[in-house]
Formats: C-alpha cells, structure tokens, sequence
C-alpha cells in the first residue's frame, strides 16, 4: 500500500486513472475501503490505496450492484 496525499487521489480520481474499491461490511453497507490504479502498462498499475477505516456510502447508492 502506498501513501498518497488526499488531494492527490482526489486528482487522480478526476482523471480516472483509479477506481473504488468496494464491499459490504458486516452490517450490510455499502462501504468503500480505498482505491486502486486501473490495470495499464504502467509500472504503478497495481498501487492500492486503502483508508484506514472503511467509508459508508450513502443511502443513495445501495442500488448499485457491488
């Protein structure tokens, strides 16, 4: 795991060059534990990056298939 300032995930998040990482914790919610590079030629393209604690998603977004 690699460490990586929050403003420079969220640029590259923008650019899409990572993609969530997601689950269900033990309640049944959804949650997001980090993120990860998208699968390219790059010598970086198996970097993950996890949060400590898991984010709960909201509400919102329960319809979508994880």
């Amino acid at each position: 795991m690699s460490k990586l300032s929050p403003t420079k995930i969220q640029k590259l998040i923008a650019k899409g060059r990572v993609v969530p990482v997601l689950g269900r914790n033990e309640k049944g919610e959804n949650v997001i534990y980090g993120y990860r590079r998208k699968n390219n030629r790059s010598t970086k393209s198996h970097e993950q990056y996890m949060f400590v604690e898991p984010v709960v998603l909201d509400k919102a977004v329960e319809n979508v298939k994880i």
